[in-house]
Formats: C-alpha cells, sequence, structure tokens
C-alpha cells in the first residue's frame, strides 16, 4: 500500500532527507506535515493532491528563494497572530503561497540591457 502512495511522490527521498537547522520549526513542520499528509492519504489516495503538494515541497527544498519566501511569510504569520492554524491545511496554504511567490518573482523581472 506504501509504494502505492509513493509512486506519487518523486520527491520523497530529497523531502524526508532534507537537512535543515534544529531551530528551524517552520521546516520541522512542514516535513512533518508532508509525511503526514502522504501516509494519510494510504487507503484514499488522491494522485492530484499528492503530487502537487510533493511538488510544492520539492520546490520548498530546492528553491532557496522560495524558501526563504515561505520561512518569512510564516515566521510572520505567527509573530502577528500567535496563531498555529495556518498548518492545520498546510497543503492548500502552500500553494497559495507558491502562487504568490509566482506572481511576484515575475513581476520582479529586471530588464537587461542588450548591446
Amino acid at each position: 500500500m506504501k509504494t502505492k502512495v509513493l509512486k506519487y511522490t518523486p520527491n520523497y527521498t530529497e523531502i524526508t532527507n532534507y537537512n535543515f537547522d534544529e531551530n528551524d520549526f517552520v521546516s520541522q513542520r512542514i516535513i512533518n506535515y508532508y509525511q503526514e499528509f502522504i501516509f494519510g492519504n494510504l487507503y484514499k489516495p488522491q494522485p492530484k493532491k499528492i503530487k502537487l503538494f510533493d511538488k510544492l515541497v520539492g520546490e520548498y527544498t530546492k528553491n532557496d528563494r522560495f524558501y526563504q519566501y515561505v520561512q518569512f511569510y510564516l515566521k510572520e504569520l505567527e509573530l502577528s497572530n500567535s496563531n498555529m492554524d495556518y498548518y492545520e491545511n498546510l497543503d492548500e496554504n502552500l500553494e497559495t503561497l507558491y502562487k504568490e511567490f509566482e506572481k511576484n518573482s515575475l513581476s520582479k523581472v529586471v530588464s537587461t540591457k542588450w548591446l
């Protein structure tokens, strides 16, 4: 059953072996949620959701700019609200953050001067 779900997660090994600072509670929560989400779908796999969340967390572990964006946003959210509810639906919230990140990245394109 486990292999059935893991076929939807090409980034599983890289994500679960991701090295982060022991004080990086944001990464710790994201990785833990990722594992719970993946294995919580063992009996009723939802391939689209699993693939998307795997892609997003994979991007978080590979893309330094997205990593910084998520870190900043979640730390600010926690400081301002003292609310950990954001982590309850992290798959959906991370998707929203990624869309905002892409939109902001596109708007910050630097024009180049060709000689």
